[in-house]
């Protein structure tokens, strides 16, 4: 099961707003981008109150709305079934007497609050509605009609939808930030001091980091448990049972080890050779209870983890309760991860280190996180990305009384392909993002060099092939052949090198003449069309550049081998391989096409 759409209504400055993620391709990363104070993470909140339950039901009264609201705060998730998750639901119901006949394929759960008087009604329950197709017919029934389980036995339906919610629905996980405090000690158990009462101990289920090693042994995959296999062989004192703690501590420190220290490696390219985390050789004891100490190792070294850097930190926090999360025994999977500004207060590389752990993390998982950092924003993932704008929030406006009234909140979450259809005069592509984070480069920020090509199919083409090829050139998408105004307009006023490369029919050809003639000189040798690469290439667009037998296979490794070629089927499926990292292999006549634009813009750029 996944999520693939959540509504919202009436929750702070929400007033109706949708947030689809059944994107085409599929997309398992999805980005918030705005300004602060745009709502981004009111989104989040809302989004995870859906499952988690609304903490401060006063406070998500729309601000204007505060001194008489007489309406409902609704939020609604709709999630599509995958075959398994029907087998267990069918499984379930049979077990239970009544044999479901029709496919269920999507759930939709819909909380609501009722509010009188700005006060929540019915002492602040909130009441669930859902849209399931749960038809059949009883077991026993002599009599096949289709009947609604919900019309012939309500508590079953009751009973059915339970085990829907809580054994199939993903876990939704809200993170706020993950500066956290590792404690020095993580204890497992608390000592019950009070002599007259059993049991002697308390284990410390409430904590989170009692739950992140039950996590981490879950992903050592023994059915290995915090109370059988460390507390209980600590009390007992036993030789055997306390080398068996040091084996289990041993596997515990190489898989966190791995998975951090591996992969920041990875993506750092931090050396990490002789770095290591530890939990020691045994579970320990003071006054209070019984506990671990996490550590690190950095050759003879061994520092606690808050002394290491606030980077170091942030990493390890991050990988340790996102990763091990995954791991959980009994969650469903596709877990939903809400991150809200993650890597907010670290360097510009640091938060581009984590665009490549966001994808580490997917394999199981989805990520929606917000963001107003350019740096965070992946061209991979524009497919997920939304804009979210509180309309009510001008920041440029000064005036006193605006800033006394109580503004009528406003929060819009738009996608950012249909905000860049709104935005016909901020004409290339990536336009609206930078627009929307009011981004200008530095003097001494380092700005690549592109080549701007006139769409996005374009740009997922060409980058695609120089992702496989690793050719190391930076595309840039425009919005049309006649869209390239203000992006040669701002590179040209940066000081920045660039190369454009237009198809060679009528239009490319047409705006070329355009763009020499409007910035003079200073664009020659920069603005070219397909067939000035080469005279092969008369009258081609991109597309014409992969043979007809290569559109074709990639249709079919995404679609199926009964898929037939279609522009839009070919153009997904390019960027759904893109976005993986998925290998294809094309023709010697498609990769030598390519080769020759790229070789082309590599010579005209000095490269």
């Amino acid at each position: 099961m996944k999520y693939i759409e959540f509504k919202i209504k009436n929750y702070k400055g929400i007033r109706d707003e949708k947030l689809k993620l059944d994107t085409l391709p599929e997309m398992k990363i999805f980005t918030l981008v705005g300004l602060n104070e745009s709502g981004k993470t009111s989104v989040l909140e809302a989004i995870n109150s859906f499952q988690n339950g609304i903490k401060n039901k006063d406070g998500i009264i729309p601000k204007d709305k505060k001194m008489n609201f007489n309406d409902t705060v609704e939020l609604s998730a709709v999630a599509a079934l995958d075959k398994s998750d029907e087998k267990l639901i069918k499984r379930f119901c049979e077990e239970k007497g009544f044999l479901l006949q029709e496919e269920i394929s999507k759930v939709t759960i819909t909380r609501k609050l009722k509010y009188k008087d700005s006060k929540p009604e019915g002492k602040g329950l909130v009441n669930s509605s859902w849209i399931i197709n749960l038809n059949g017919h009883k077991t026993t029934s002599r009599k096949k009609a289709v009947e609604r389980l919900y019309d012939i036995n309500k508590e079953l339906w009751e009973e059915v939808t339970t085990y829907v919610e809580k054994s199939i629905f993903p876990r939704i996980i809200l993170y706020s930030n993950f500066l956290f405090e590792i404690p020095p000690k993580i204890y497992l158990a608390k000592k019950n001091k009070d002599e007259a009462t059993t049991p002697k101990h308390l284990l410390a289920t409430d904590d989170q980091y009692f739950l992140l090693i039950q996590d981490i042994l879950d992903s050592l995959g023994q059915d290995l448990r915090v109370e059988d296999h460390l507390l209980n062989r600590y009390l007992s004192g036993e030789s055997e049972d306390l080398d068996n703690i040091n084996h289990v501590l041993s596997a515990m420190s190489a898989k966190v080890s791995e998975e951090v220290f591996q992969t920041w490696g990875r993506v750092s390219g931090i050396d990490i050779n002789g770095r290591e985390v530890t939990f020691g050789d045994s579970v320990k004891e003071d006054a209070d209870g019984y506990y671990l100490e996490l550590k690190v190792k950095e050759g003879a070294k061994t520092y606690l983890v808050q002394e290491r850097s606030l980077g170091f930190r942030w990493f390890f926090a991050f990988l340790l309760f996102t990763q091990f999360r995954k791991f959980r025994k009994g969650d469903p999977e596709n877990t939903l991860f809400l991150l809200d500004e993650p890597a907010s207060n670290l360097h510009q590389t640091g938060q581009q280190e984590l665009l490549t752990l966001l994808d580490s993390l997917t394999d199981k998982s989805t990520v929606i996180y917000s963001t107003h950092s350019h740096h965070l924003i992946s061209p991979k993932w524009l497919a997920g990305a939304y804009i979210v704008k509180n309309e009510a929030i001008n920041p440029d406006e000064k005036a006193i009384t605006d800033v006394m009234s109580v503004r009528a909140t406003d929060i819009k979450v738009d996608r950012y392909f249909n905000f860049a259809a709104q935005h016909p005069n901020q004409s290339t592509h990536f336009q609206p993002i930078l627009d929307v984070l009011e981004y200008r480069p530095s003097g001494l920020e380092q700005i690549p060099s592109i080549a701007i090509v006139e769409g996005k199919f374009d740009y997922y083409n060409f980058s695609y092939y120089s992702l496989l090829n690793k050719v190391g050139l930076n595309f840039y998408p425009a919005n049309g052949a006649g869209s390239l105004d203000d992006i040669i307009a701002l590179y040209l006023s940066w000081g920045r090198e660039f190369i454009v490369i237009l198809d060679a029919d009528s239009a490319g050809h047409r705006e070329k003449n355009r763009y020499l003639k409007q910035f003079g000189a200073i664009v020659d040798n920069k603005i070219f069309c397909l067939d000035d690469v080469s005279s092969d290439f008369k009258d081609y667009t991109t597309e014409s550049l992969t043979t007809t037998e290569d559109r074709e296979g990639v249709v079919r490794k995404i679609y199926g081998s009964t898929a037939t070629y279609d522009k839009t089927l070919y153009n997904s499926a390019l960027q759904k391989l893109y976005i993986d990292g998925e290998t294809f292999k094309f023709s010697k006549i498609t990769l030598g096409n390519f080769k020759k634009v790229t070789d082309f813009i590599k010579d005209k750029m000095g490269k």
